[in-house]
């Protein structure tokens, strides 16, 4: 058993540089054989069969944000360089069962300037979520995703641009920049995060999503999504966005045969 643990840990510190010790864990019996957890853990029973690959559960808020009054008249706005933020507007997000957590924001900015033929709108959603210490060990975070898109109107909205525009692939992790820009007004932001981040642009204006994939399966394995959009809307005009967010939760798949492992997903 010994030989069992020490092997589990060097796996573990190898893949995610954890640094986690070998005394800190012990192997326990189950229907289905052993599993090696910390032994400040609560007991768990295992069943053969009891988990397959696959099979998760998504866990999702929506709320509807109107878009915030302009705070000058057609023809009275002013150059500017940088993008002027408001406040966030942020939440958390958990699950029945505990398994993980999800804290996101989102705020609105202003890219007008001089001689714009349009009013023209910036959107940051960001993102924390991994698996909640103390939960589940056969149970991991998969994904984790921000999204915004239009609610009711928006036919006459236009796309400015959007930021990620591409998949990034990190081995394991990394810094993904954020940039985006409308006439002589820019925005920049960046994600910090590990494995892949997936942008989604619809076809209609502010309609896009930004989805972390993965693996967070101990608590210090916190992830990060986000996306910076920009679209504009006629002078005057007026309108609405649904911000959603989410995260799914990925059964562990656990060994054919009695042996002193975790759940695949955790090695």
């Amino acid at each position: 058993m010994g030989n069992a643990i020490r092997n589990f840990v060097e796996r573990v510190n190898s893949k995610w540089k954890l640094g986690i010790k070998a005394h800190d864990y012990e192997v326990r019996s189950g229907d289905a054989g052993c599993v090696i957890q910390p032994k400040d853990a609560s007991s768990v029973t295992t069943q053969a069969g009891a988990r397959s690959a696959g099979t998760s559960m998504t866990t999702t808020t929506t709320t509807t944000i109107a878009v915030p009054p302009a705070k000058s008249v057609d023809g009275g706005v002013t150059i500017q360089q940088d993008t002027k933020w408001q406040e966030p507007q942020c939440r958390e997000l958990t699950d029945p069962e505990g398994a993980g957590f999800m804290q996101t924001c989102l705020q609105w900015g202003n890219m007008d300037y001089q001689g714009a033929t349009r009013r023209n709108l910036a959107v940051r959603t960001y993102a924390s979520c991994g698996a909640r210490a103390g939960s589940s060990i056969f149970q991991q975070i998969s994904e984790c995703y921000v999204s915004t898109e239009p609610y009711g109107s928006g036919s006459t909205w236009v796309w400015n641009d959007w930021s990620p525009k591409s998949t990034a692939q990190l081995n394991p992790c990394g810094t993904v920049g954020l940039s985006i820009g409308v006439g002589p007004v820019s925005a920049s932001s960046s994600v910090n995060t590990c494995e892949k981040l997936v942008p989604a642009r619809g076809s209609v204006p502010s309609d896009f999503r930004a989805t972390w994939m993965g693996e967070s399966y101990y608590a210090e394995d916190v992830r990060e999504t986000g996306a910076l959009i920009a679209f504009g809307i006629p002078h005057g005009g007026d309108g609405s966005i649904t911000w959603k967010n989410g995260y799914t939760i990925q059964e562990c798949v656990l060994p054919g045969v009695p042996s002193p492992y975790l759940p695949y997903c955790a090695v």
